[in-house]
């Protein structure tokens, strides 16, 4: 399992893959693989998908790499496709086990060209060649993610409206960095439930040159994954998350409160729909004393989900905006408010 995130503009490429490799069945994930691999000096992949299909494929390949020029690489009837096609068909997997996939990008660099296509497959039924399109691409298990696509672009063209003299390495850094972002509302347990890896690669190339760069952490421990607020944890009725996001000190409240929903993925497993709705942001600056108290006992700072039975919902999201410092009125719609406050 993995992600490989893409955004293309004419002839640049900006691209984020993460390093994480599932073992046994998945149930294990280990942050130890780079997704690249290098054909020879003038075409790469950068993969998602089945690890033992790729290795396949890039031992494979060398043996038909010569026959691969700039004007066939995306053909239908052209070696690299052929050889794909017939690799998805014939390799055997054990029909007990999910069916294997594979997705990727292709490079292919030519001195008057750089070619850009995607991979798309499932062992026993082909494979997918396409010209890469302008925009944003989400490959791999992260693209069952809901709204990546639209929330990624977002993130791109804000960059872009700020910084408008184009570099693929900018872009790739957004891309890395909006990622996180988005598996994080997703749930601190998004990493592991999707089997992707917190450390990611970013990669970028044009007319002319390719570079990548990774991420090192030292010290770096798996305890991570669940020391975090999980918002799927917190599911109202209704499939509803609400998300209390406190921030106090002597000289301010804030709260903002959040709504998004459930969403299951086809393991069965939920992540929260990263897509979230603000209901109200209430900033008290420089609260007077009486009102500064009533927080005593309300902890400095932190992401809190909220349970708010269904038949509440309605008044909580009505009134949310106003009572949204009332403790009382809380703890009436929220049935786990004793939690996050205590009087």
């Amino acid at each position: 399992m993995t992600i490989v995130a893409a955004y293309k503009q004419d002839n640049s490429v900006s691209i984020v893959s993460d390093f994480q490799v599932s073992i046994r069945r998945g149930e294990n994930h280990v942050d130890s693989i780079l997704k690249y691999f290098q054909v020879d000096d003038r075409m790469g992949f950068f993969m998602a998908g089945s690890v033992y299909v790729w290795k396949l494929i890039s031992e494979t390949i060398h043996s038909i790499a010569d026959q691969i020029s700039l004007e066939n690489v995306k053909l239908l009837n052209g070696p690299l496709y052929l050889l794909l096609k017939t690799l998805m068909e014939t390799i055997p997997y054990d029909p007990d086990e999910p069916i294997p996939t594979i997705a990727g990008i292709g490079v292919y660099w030519h001195p008057t060209q750089t070619v850009y296509f995607e991979l798309r497959g499932e062992l026993g039924s082909g494979i997918l060649l396409s010209p890469m399109t302008d925009g944003i691409t989400v490959l791999g298990i992260g693209s069952a993610i809901p709204g990546i696509h639209d929330l990624l672009a977002r993130a791109v063209h804000r960059s872009i409206i700020y910084e408008p003299e184009y570099h693929p390495l900018v872009r790739a850094e957004v891309i890395r960095n909006s990622l996180k972002g988005i598996l994080n509302r997703c749930g601190s347990s998004s990493f592991q439930r999707l089997g992707i890896s917190h450390v990611f690669n970013i990669a970028w190339m044009n007319g002319t040159g390719f570079c990548m760069e990774v991420e090192e952490f030292m010290d770096h421990s798996s305890t991570y994954r669940t020391t975090s607020f999980d918002a799927p944890s917190y599911i109202s009725d209704n499939n509803t998350i609400y998300i209390l996001v406190e921030r106090l000190s002597s000289s301010m409240i804030q709260r903002i409160l959040y709504k998004t929903y459930a969403h299951q993925l086809v393991d069965s497993s939920v992540i929260a729909d990263p897509r979230y709705d603000r209901l109200c942001e209430v900033i008290l600056r420089e609260p007077i004393n009486h009102v500064l108290a009533t927080f005593e006992n309300a902890p400095r700072s932190g992401n809190y989900g909220l349970i708010v039975p269904y038949n509440k919902q309605a008044s909580f999201e009505a009134g949310i905006a106003t009572m949204v410092l009332d403790h009382a009125w809380m703890s009436q719609h929220v049935e786990n408010y004793a939690d996050i406050y205590s009087q």
